[in-house]
């Protein structure tokens, strides 16, 4: 339903940039930084997110949605690790 709706997807995305700002405002970092740091991460939630609403339009189970996405999150956010890892 919301991947056919243009207002669910525009709130959707409301949602999304809410977040990456509220996530920006809150790291102890220079404020573009700060936001770079944001942007990297919520755009790896944002993925995941998709990715689950793909999964689930396919009729995909939970246990199996949970654990596919689980592993994509394990290598997408390693893959941050090891530069916003430096960040403290």
């Amino acid at each position: 339903m919301i991947s056919e709706s243009p207002t669910l997807l525009a709130r959707l995305r409301e949602l999304h940039d809410a977040r990456e700002k509220a996530l920006a405002e809150s790291l102890d970092h220079d404020r573009t930084t700060a936001r770079a740091a944001a942007a990297q991460i919520a755009t790896v939630h944002r993925i995941l997110f998709d990715e689950v609403l793909t999964r689930t339009a396919r009729g995909e189970d939970d246990a199996t949605i949970a654990r596919e996405v689980g592993n994509v999150a394990e290598r997408m956010f390693g893959l941050l690790e090891s530069g916003l890892g430096a960040l403290g």
